[in-house]
């Protein structure tokens, strides 16, 4: 066993939504416009980095995939971040 040290992580993330509400969640949201097999994971460790500074409020994800091919769904990480797929979205406000 090692032992390592991580000083800082250092993320920019697409957006945060802050409602003035502070009962409504923070929300991390990401735009992927190519498959990343990482991705649901990176916001998962966005939202824990949020939840670090913000400990009274809750914190949620979402990722906006420009289609649902580009969503690698990876499990356990797909049940605390939410994905929505423009394609279509934008066909059902047609």
């Amino acid at each position: 066993m090692q032992q390592i040290t991580v000083k800082a992580i250092s993320r920019t993330m697409d957006g945060l939504v802050t409602p003035d509400d502070i009962s409504a969640p923070l929300t991390v949201v990401e735009f992927q416009f190519q498959r990343d097999e990482d991705i649901y994971l990176r916001v998962a460790i966005e939202m824990a980095s949020i939840q670090m500074q913000h400990r009274s409020r809750p914190v949620a994800g979402i990722i906006f995939f420009a289609r649902r091919v580009m969503d690698p769904r990876t499990p356990l990480w797909t049940k605390i971040v939410r994905a929505v797929y423009l394609d279509r979205m934008l066909r059902r406000l047609e």
